[in-house]
């Protein structure tokens, strides 16, 4: 029998790659050793319940590079959102995706965000940020946080600087 620790590792998951194990009880199958997919994994996590993580937890970070008369649209996988301003004074607007019901995004404009280089994030479908149909972030190191609840964006934290 192969030892796994003689196989290469990709240090990549892919949602294809197999996970072997049981179902962890005898059961019908005699607890036979079956495999599932990550994706499998993931959406049993998904609908299951709570994910404790003890020790660190790494995001990933989704870069906005925002120019005057620009336009950017985040989906709901983009969860941190850090905003940088490039060139000429002017807005740069940033849709939202469709409201999903307990989606969080959060945003952070960095130094190059003024009153004069704005970002305006703007809503789809009919749903405001806290009953208005756009937001504008217009100062450096700004930062909110939106929670998508009943059809809207909601604001459950902002930082202005």
């Amino acid at each position: 029998m192969a030892n796994i620790s003689s196989y290469t590792n990709d240090q990549s998951i892919h949602p294809d790659d197999k996970v072997i194990g049981t179902d962890g009880s005898p059961g019908a199958d005699n607890g036979v050793t079956k495999n599932f997919t990550v994706a499998d994994l993931a959406e049993y996590i998904k609908t299951t319940g709570d994910i404790t993580v003890s020790g660190k937890m790494k995001v990933v970070v989704n870069d906005i590079t925002a120019s005057a008369g620009g336009a950017s649209t985040v989906t709901g996988s983009n969860h941190f959102n850090v905003i940088t301003f490039t060139g000429d004074n002017g807005t740069h607007t940033i849709t939202l995706p469709v409201v999903e019901e307990g989606i969080i995004l959060r945003f952070k404009t960095d130094g190059t965000i003024s009153n004069t280089k704005d970002v305006t994030l703007a809503t789809q479908g009919g749903a405001t940020i806290d009953g208005n149909g756009n937001y504008t972030m217009d100062r450096p190191y700004d930062g909110i946080t939106l929670l998508g609840h009943s059809s809207n964006w909601l604001v459950i934290q902002k930082k202005e600087k």
